[in-house]
């Protein structure tokens, strides 16, 4: 009796850990060109122990496979933007300017607007170059169950890297061209986890005042 019990804890230990070890290595999807060309076909995907998708590691380069099983490593710059489904989820990612090191491929929350909106996943401290980044990376956002970056991004090219430990004056500087969300964020009425409500208000604010300029020239 002894004997089949231990049998049995083994089964399912090895059935458990089996589980555990098979991971999902490839997910369906499409690239988009700079030609704006699509090619549909799937992804190998960095993946951690709990199966959570490594987004700093496919913000470097991604690992494609064309419906004919051809395989190409793209890199940020050598095209435009990539989909794909995990996680009961459709993720979108774009080759996007950072700052003055190059580029790389970003998870999109929005592009809808003005302001361009997206998440940064640092790998290390070596693409950080502040303080209060540093602070960032260490002591992660608390806010959020995963550890990033808002990445905004202006028509004209200035950029806000805004975490938990970003100075409120860099904020209210990025916003400041609109003074009541700028009064907002100065009197903390709008924080760190506000960042959706701030874009989508900016982006209002500009296409108002885009609208009355074209009126008023017509």
């Amino acid at each position: 009796m002894i004997r089949y019990y231990i049998t049995v804890v083994l089964l399912l230990f090895g059935l458990l850990s089996f589980g555990k070890s098979k991971k999902p290595k490839k997910a369906e999807g499409y690239i988009i060109t700079y030609n704006q060309d699509t090619i549909y076909g799937s992804f190998k995907l960095k993946i951690d122990k709990d199966k959570k998708l490594i987004y700093a590691k496919t913000q470097e380069k991604v690992s494609f496979f064309n419906q004919d099983g051809k395989r190409t490593l793209y890199k940020p710059g050598e095209i435009e933007s990539f989909y794909f489904f995990y996680d009961f989820e459709t993720l979108t990612f774009k080759t996007v300017p950072y700052f003055t090191n190059g580029q790389l491929f970003m998870k999109v929350i929005s592009e809808k607007g003005n302001l361009h909106l997206y998440k940064f996943y640092p790998d290390s401290d070596k693409r950080l170059s502040s303080v209060y980044e540093l602070a960032e990376y260490i002591y992660s956002s608390g806010s959020f169950d995963e550890k990033f970056f808002f990445y905004i991004i202006k028509p004209d090219g200035e950029i806000l890297l805004m975490g938990k430990h970003t100075p409120k004056r860099r904020i209210y500087s990025f916003f400041n061209d609109y003074p009541e969300l700028a009064e907002k964020i100065d009197t903390r009425q709008y924080k760190y986890t506000d960042v959706y409500k701030m874009v989508r208000e900016y982006n209002a604010w500009k296409e108002e005042m885009e609208n009355a300029s074209s009126s008023d020239n017509d």
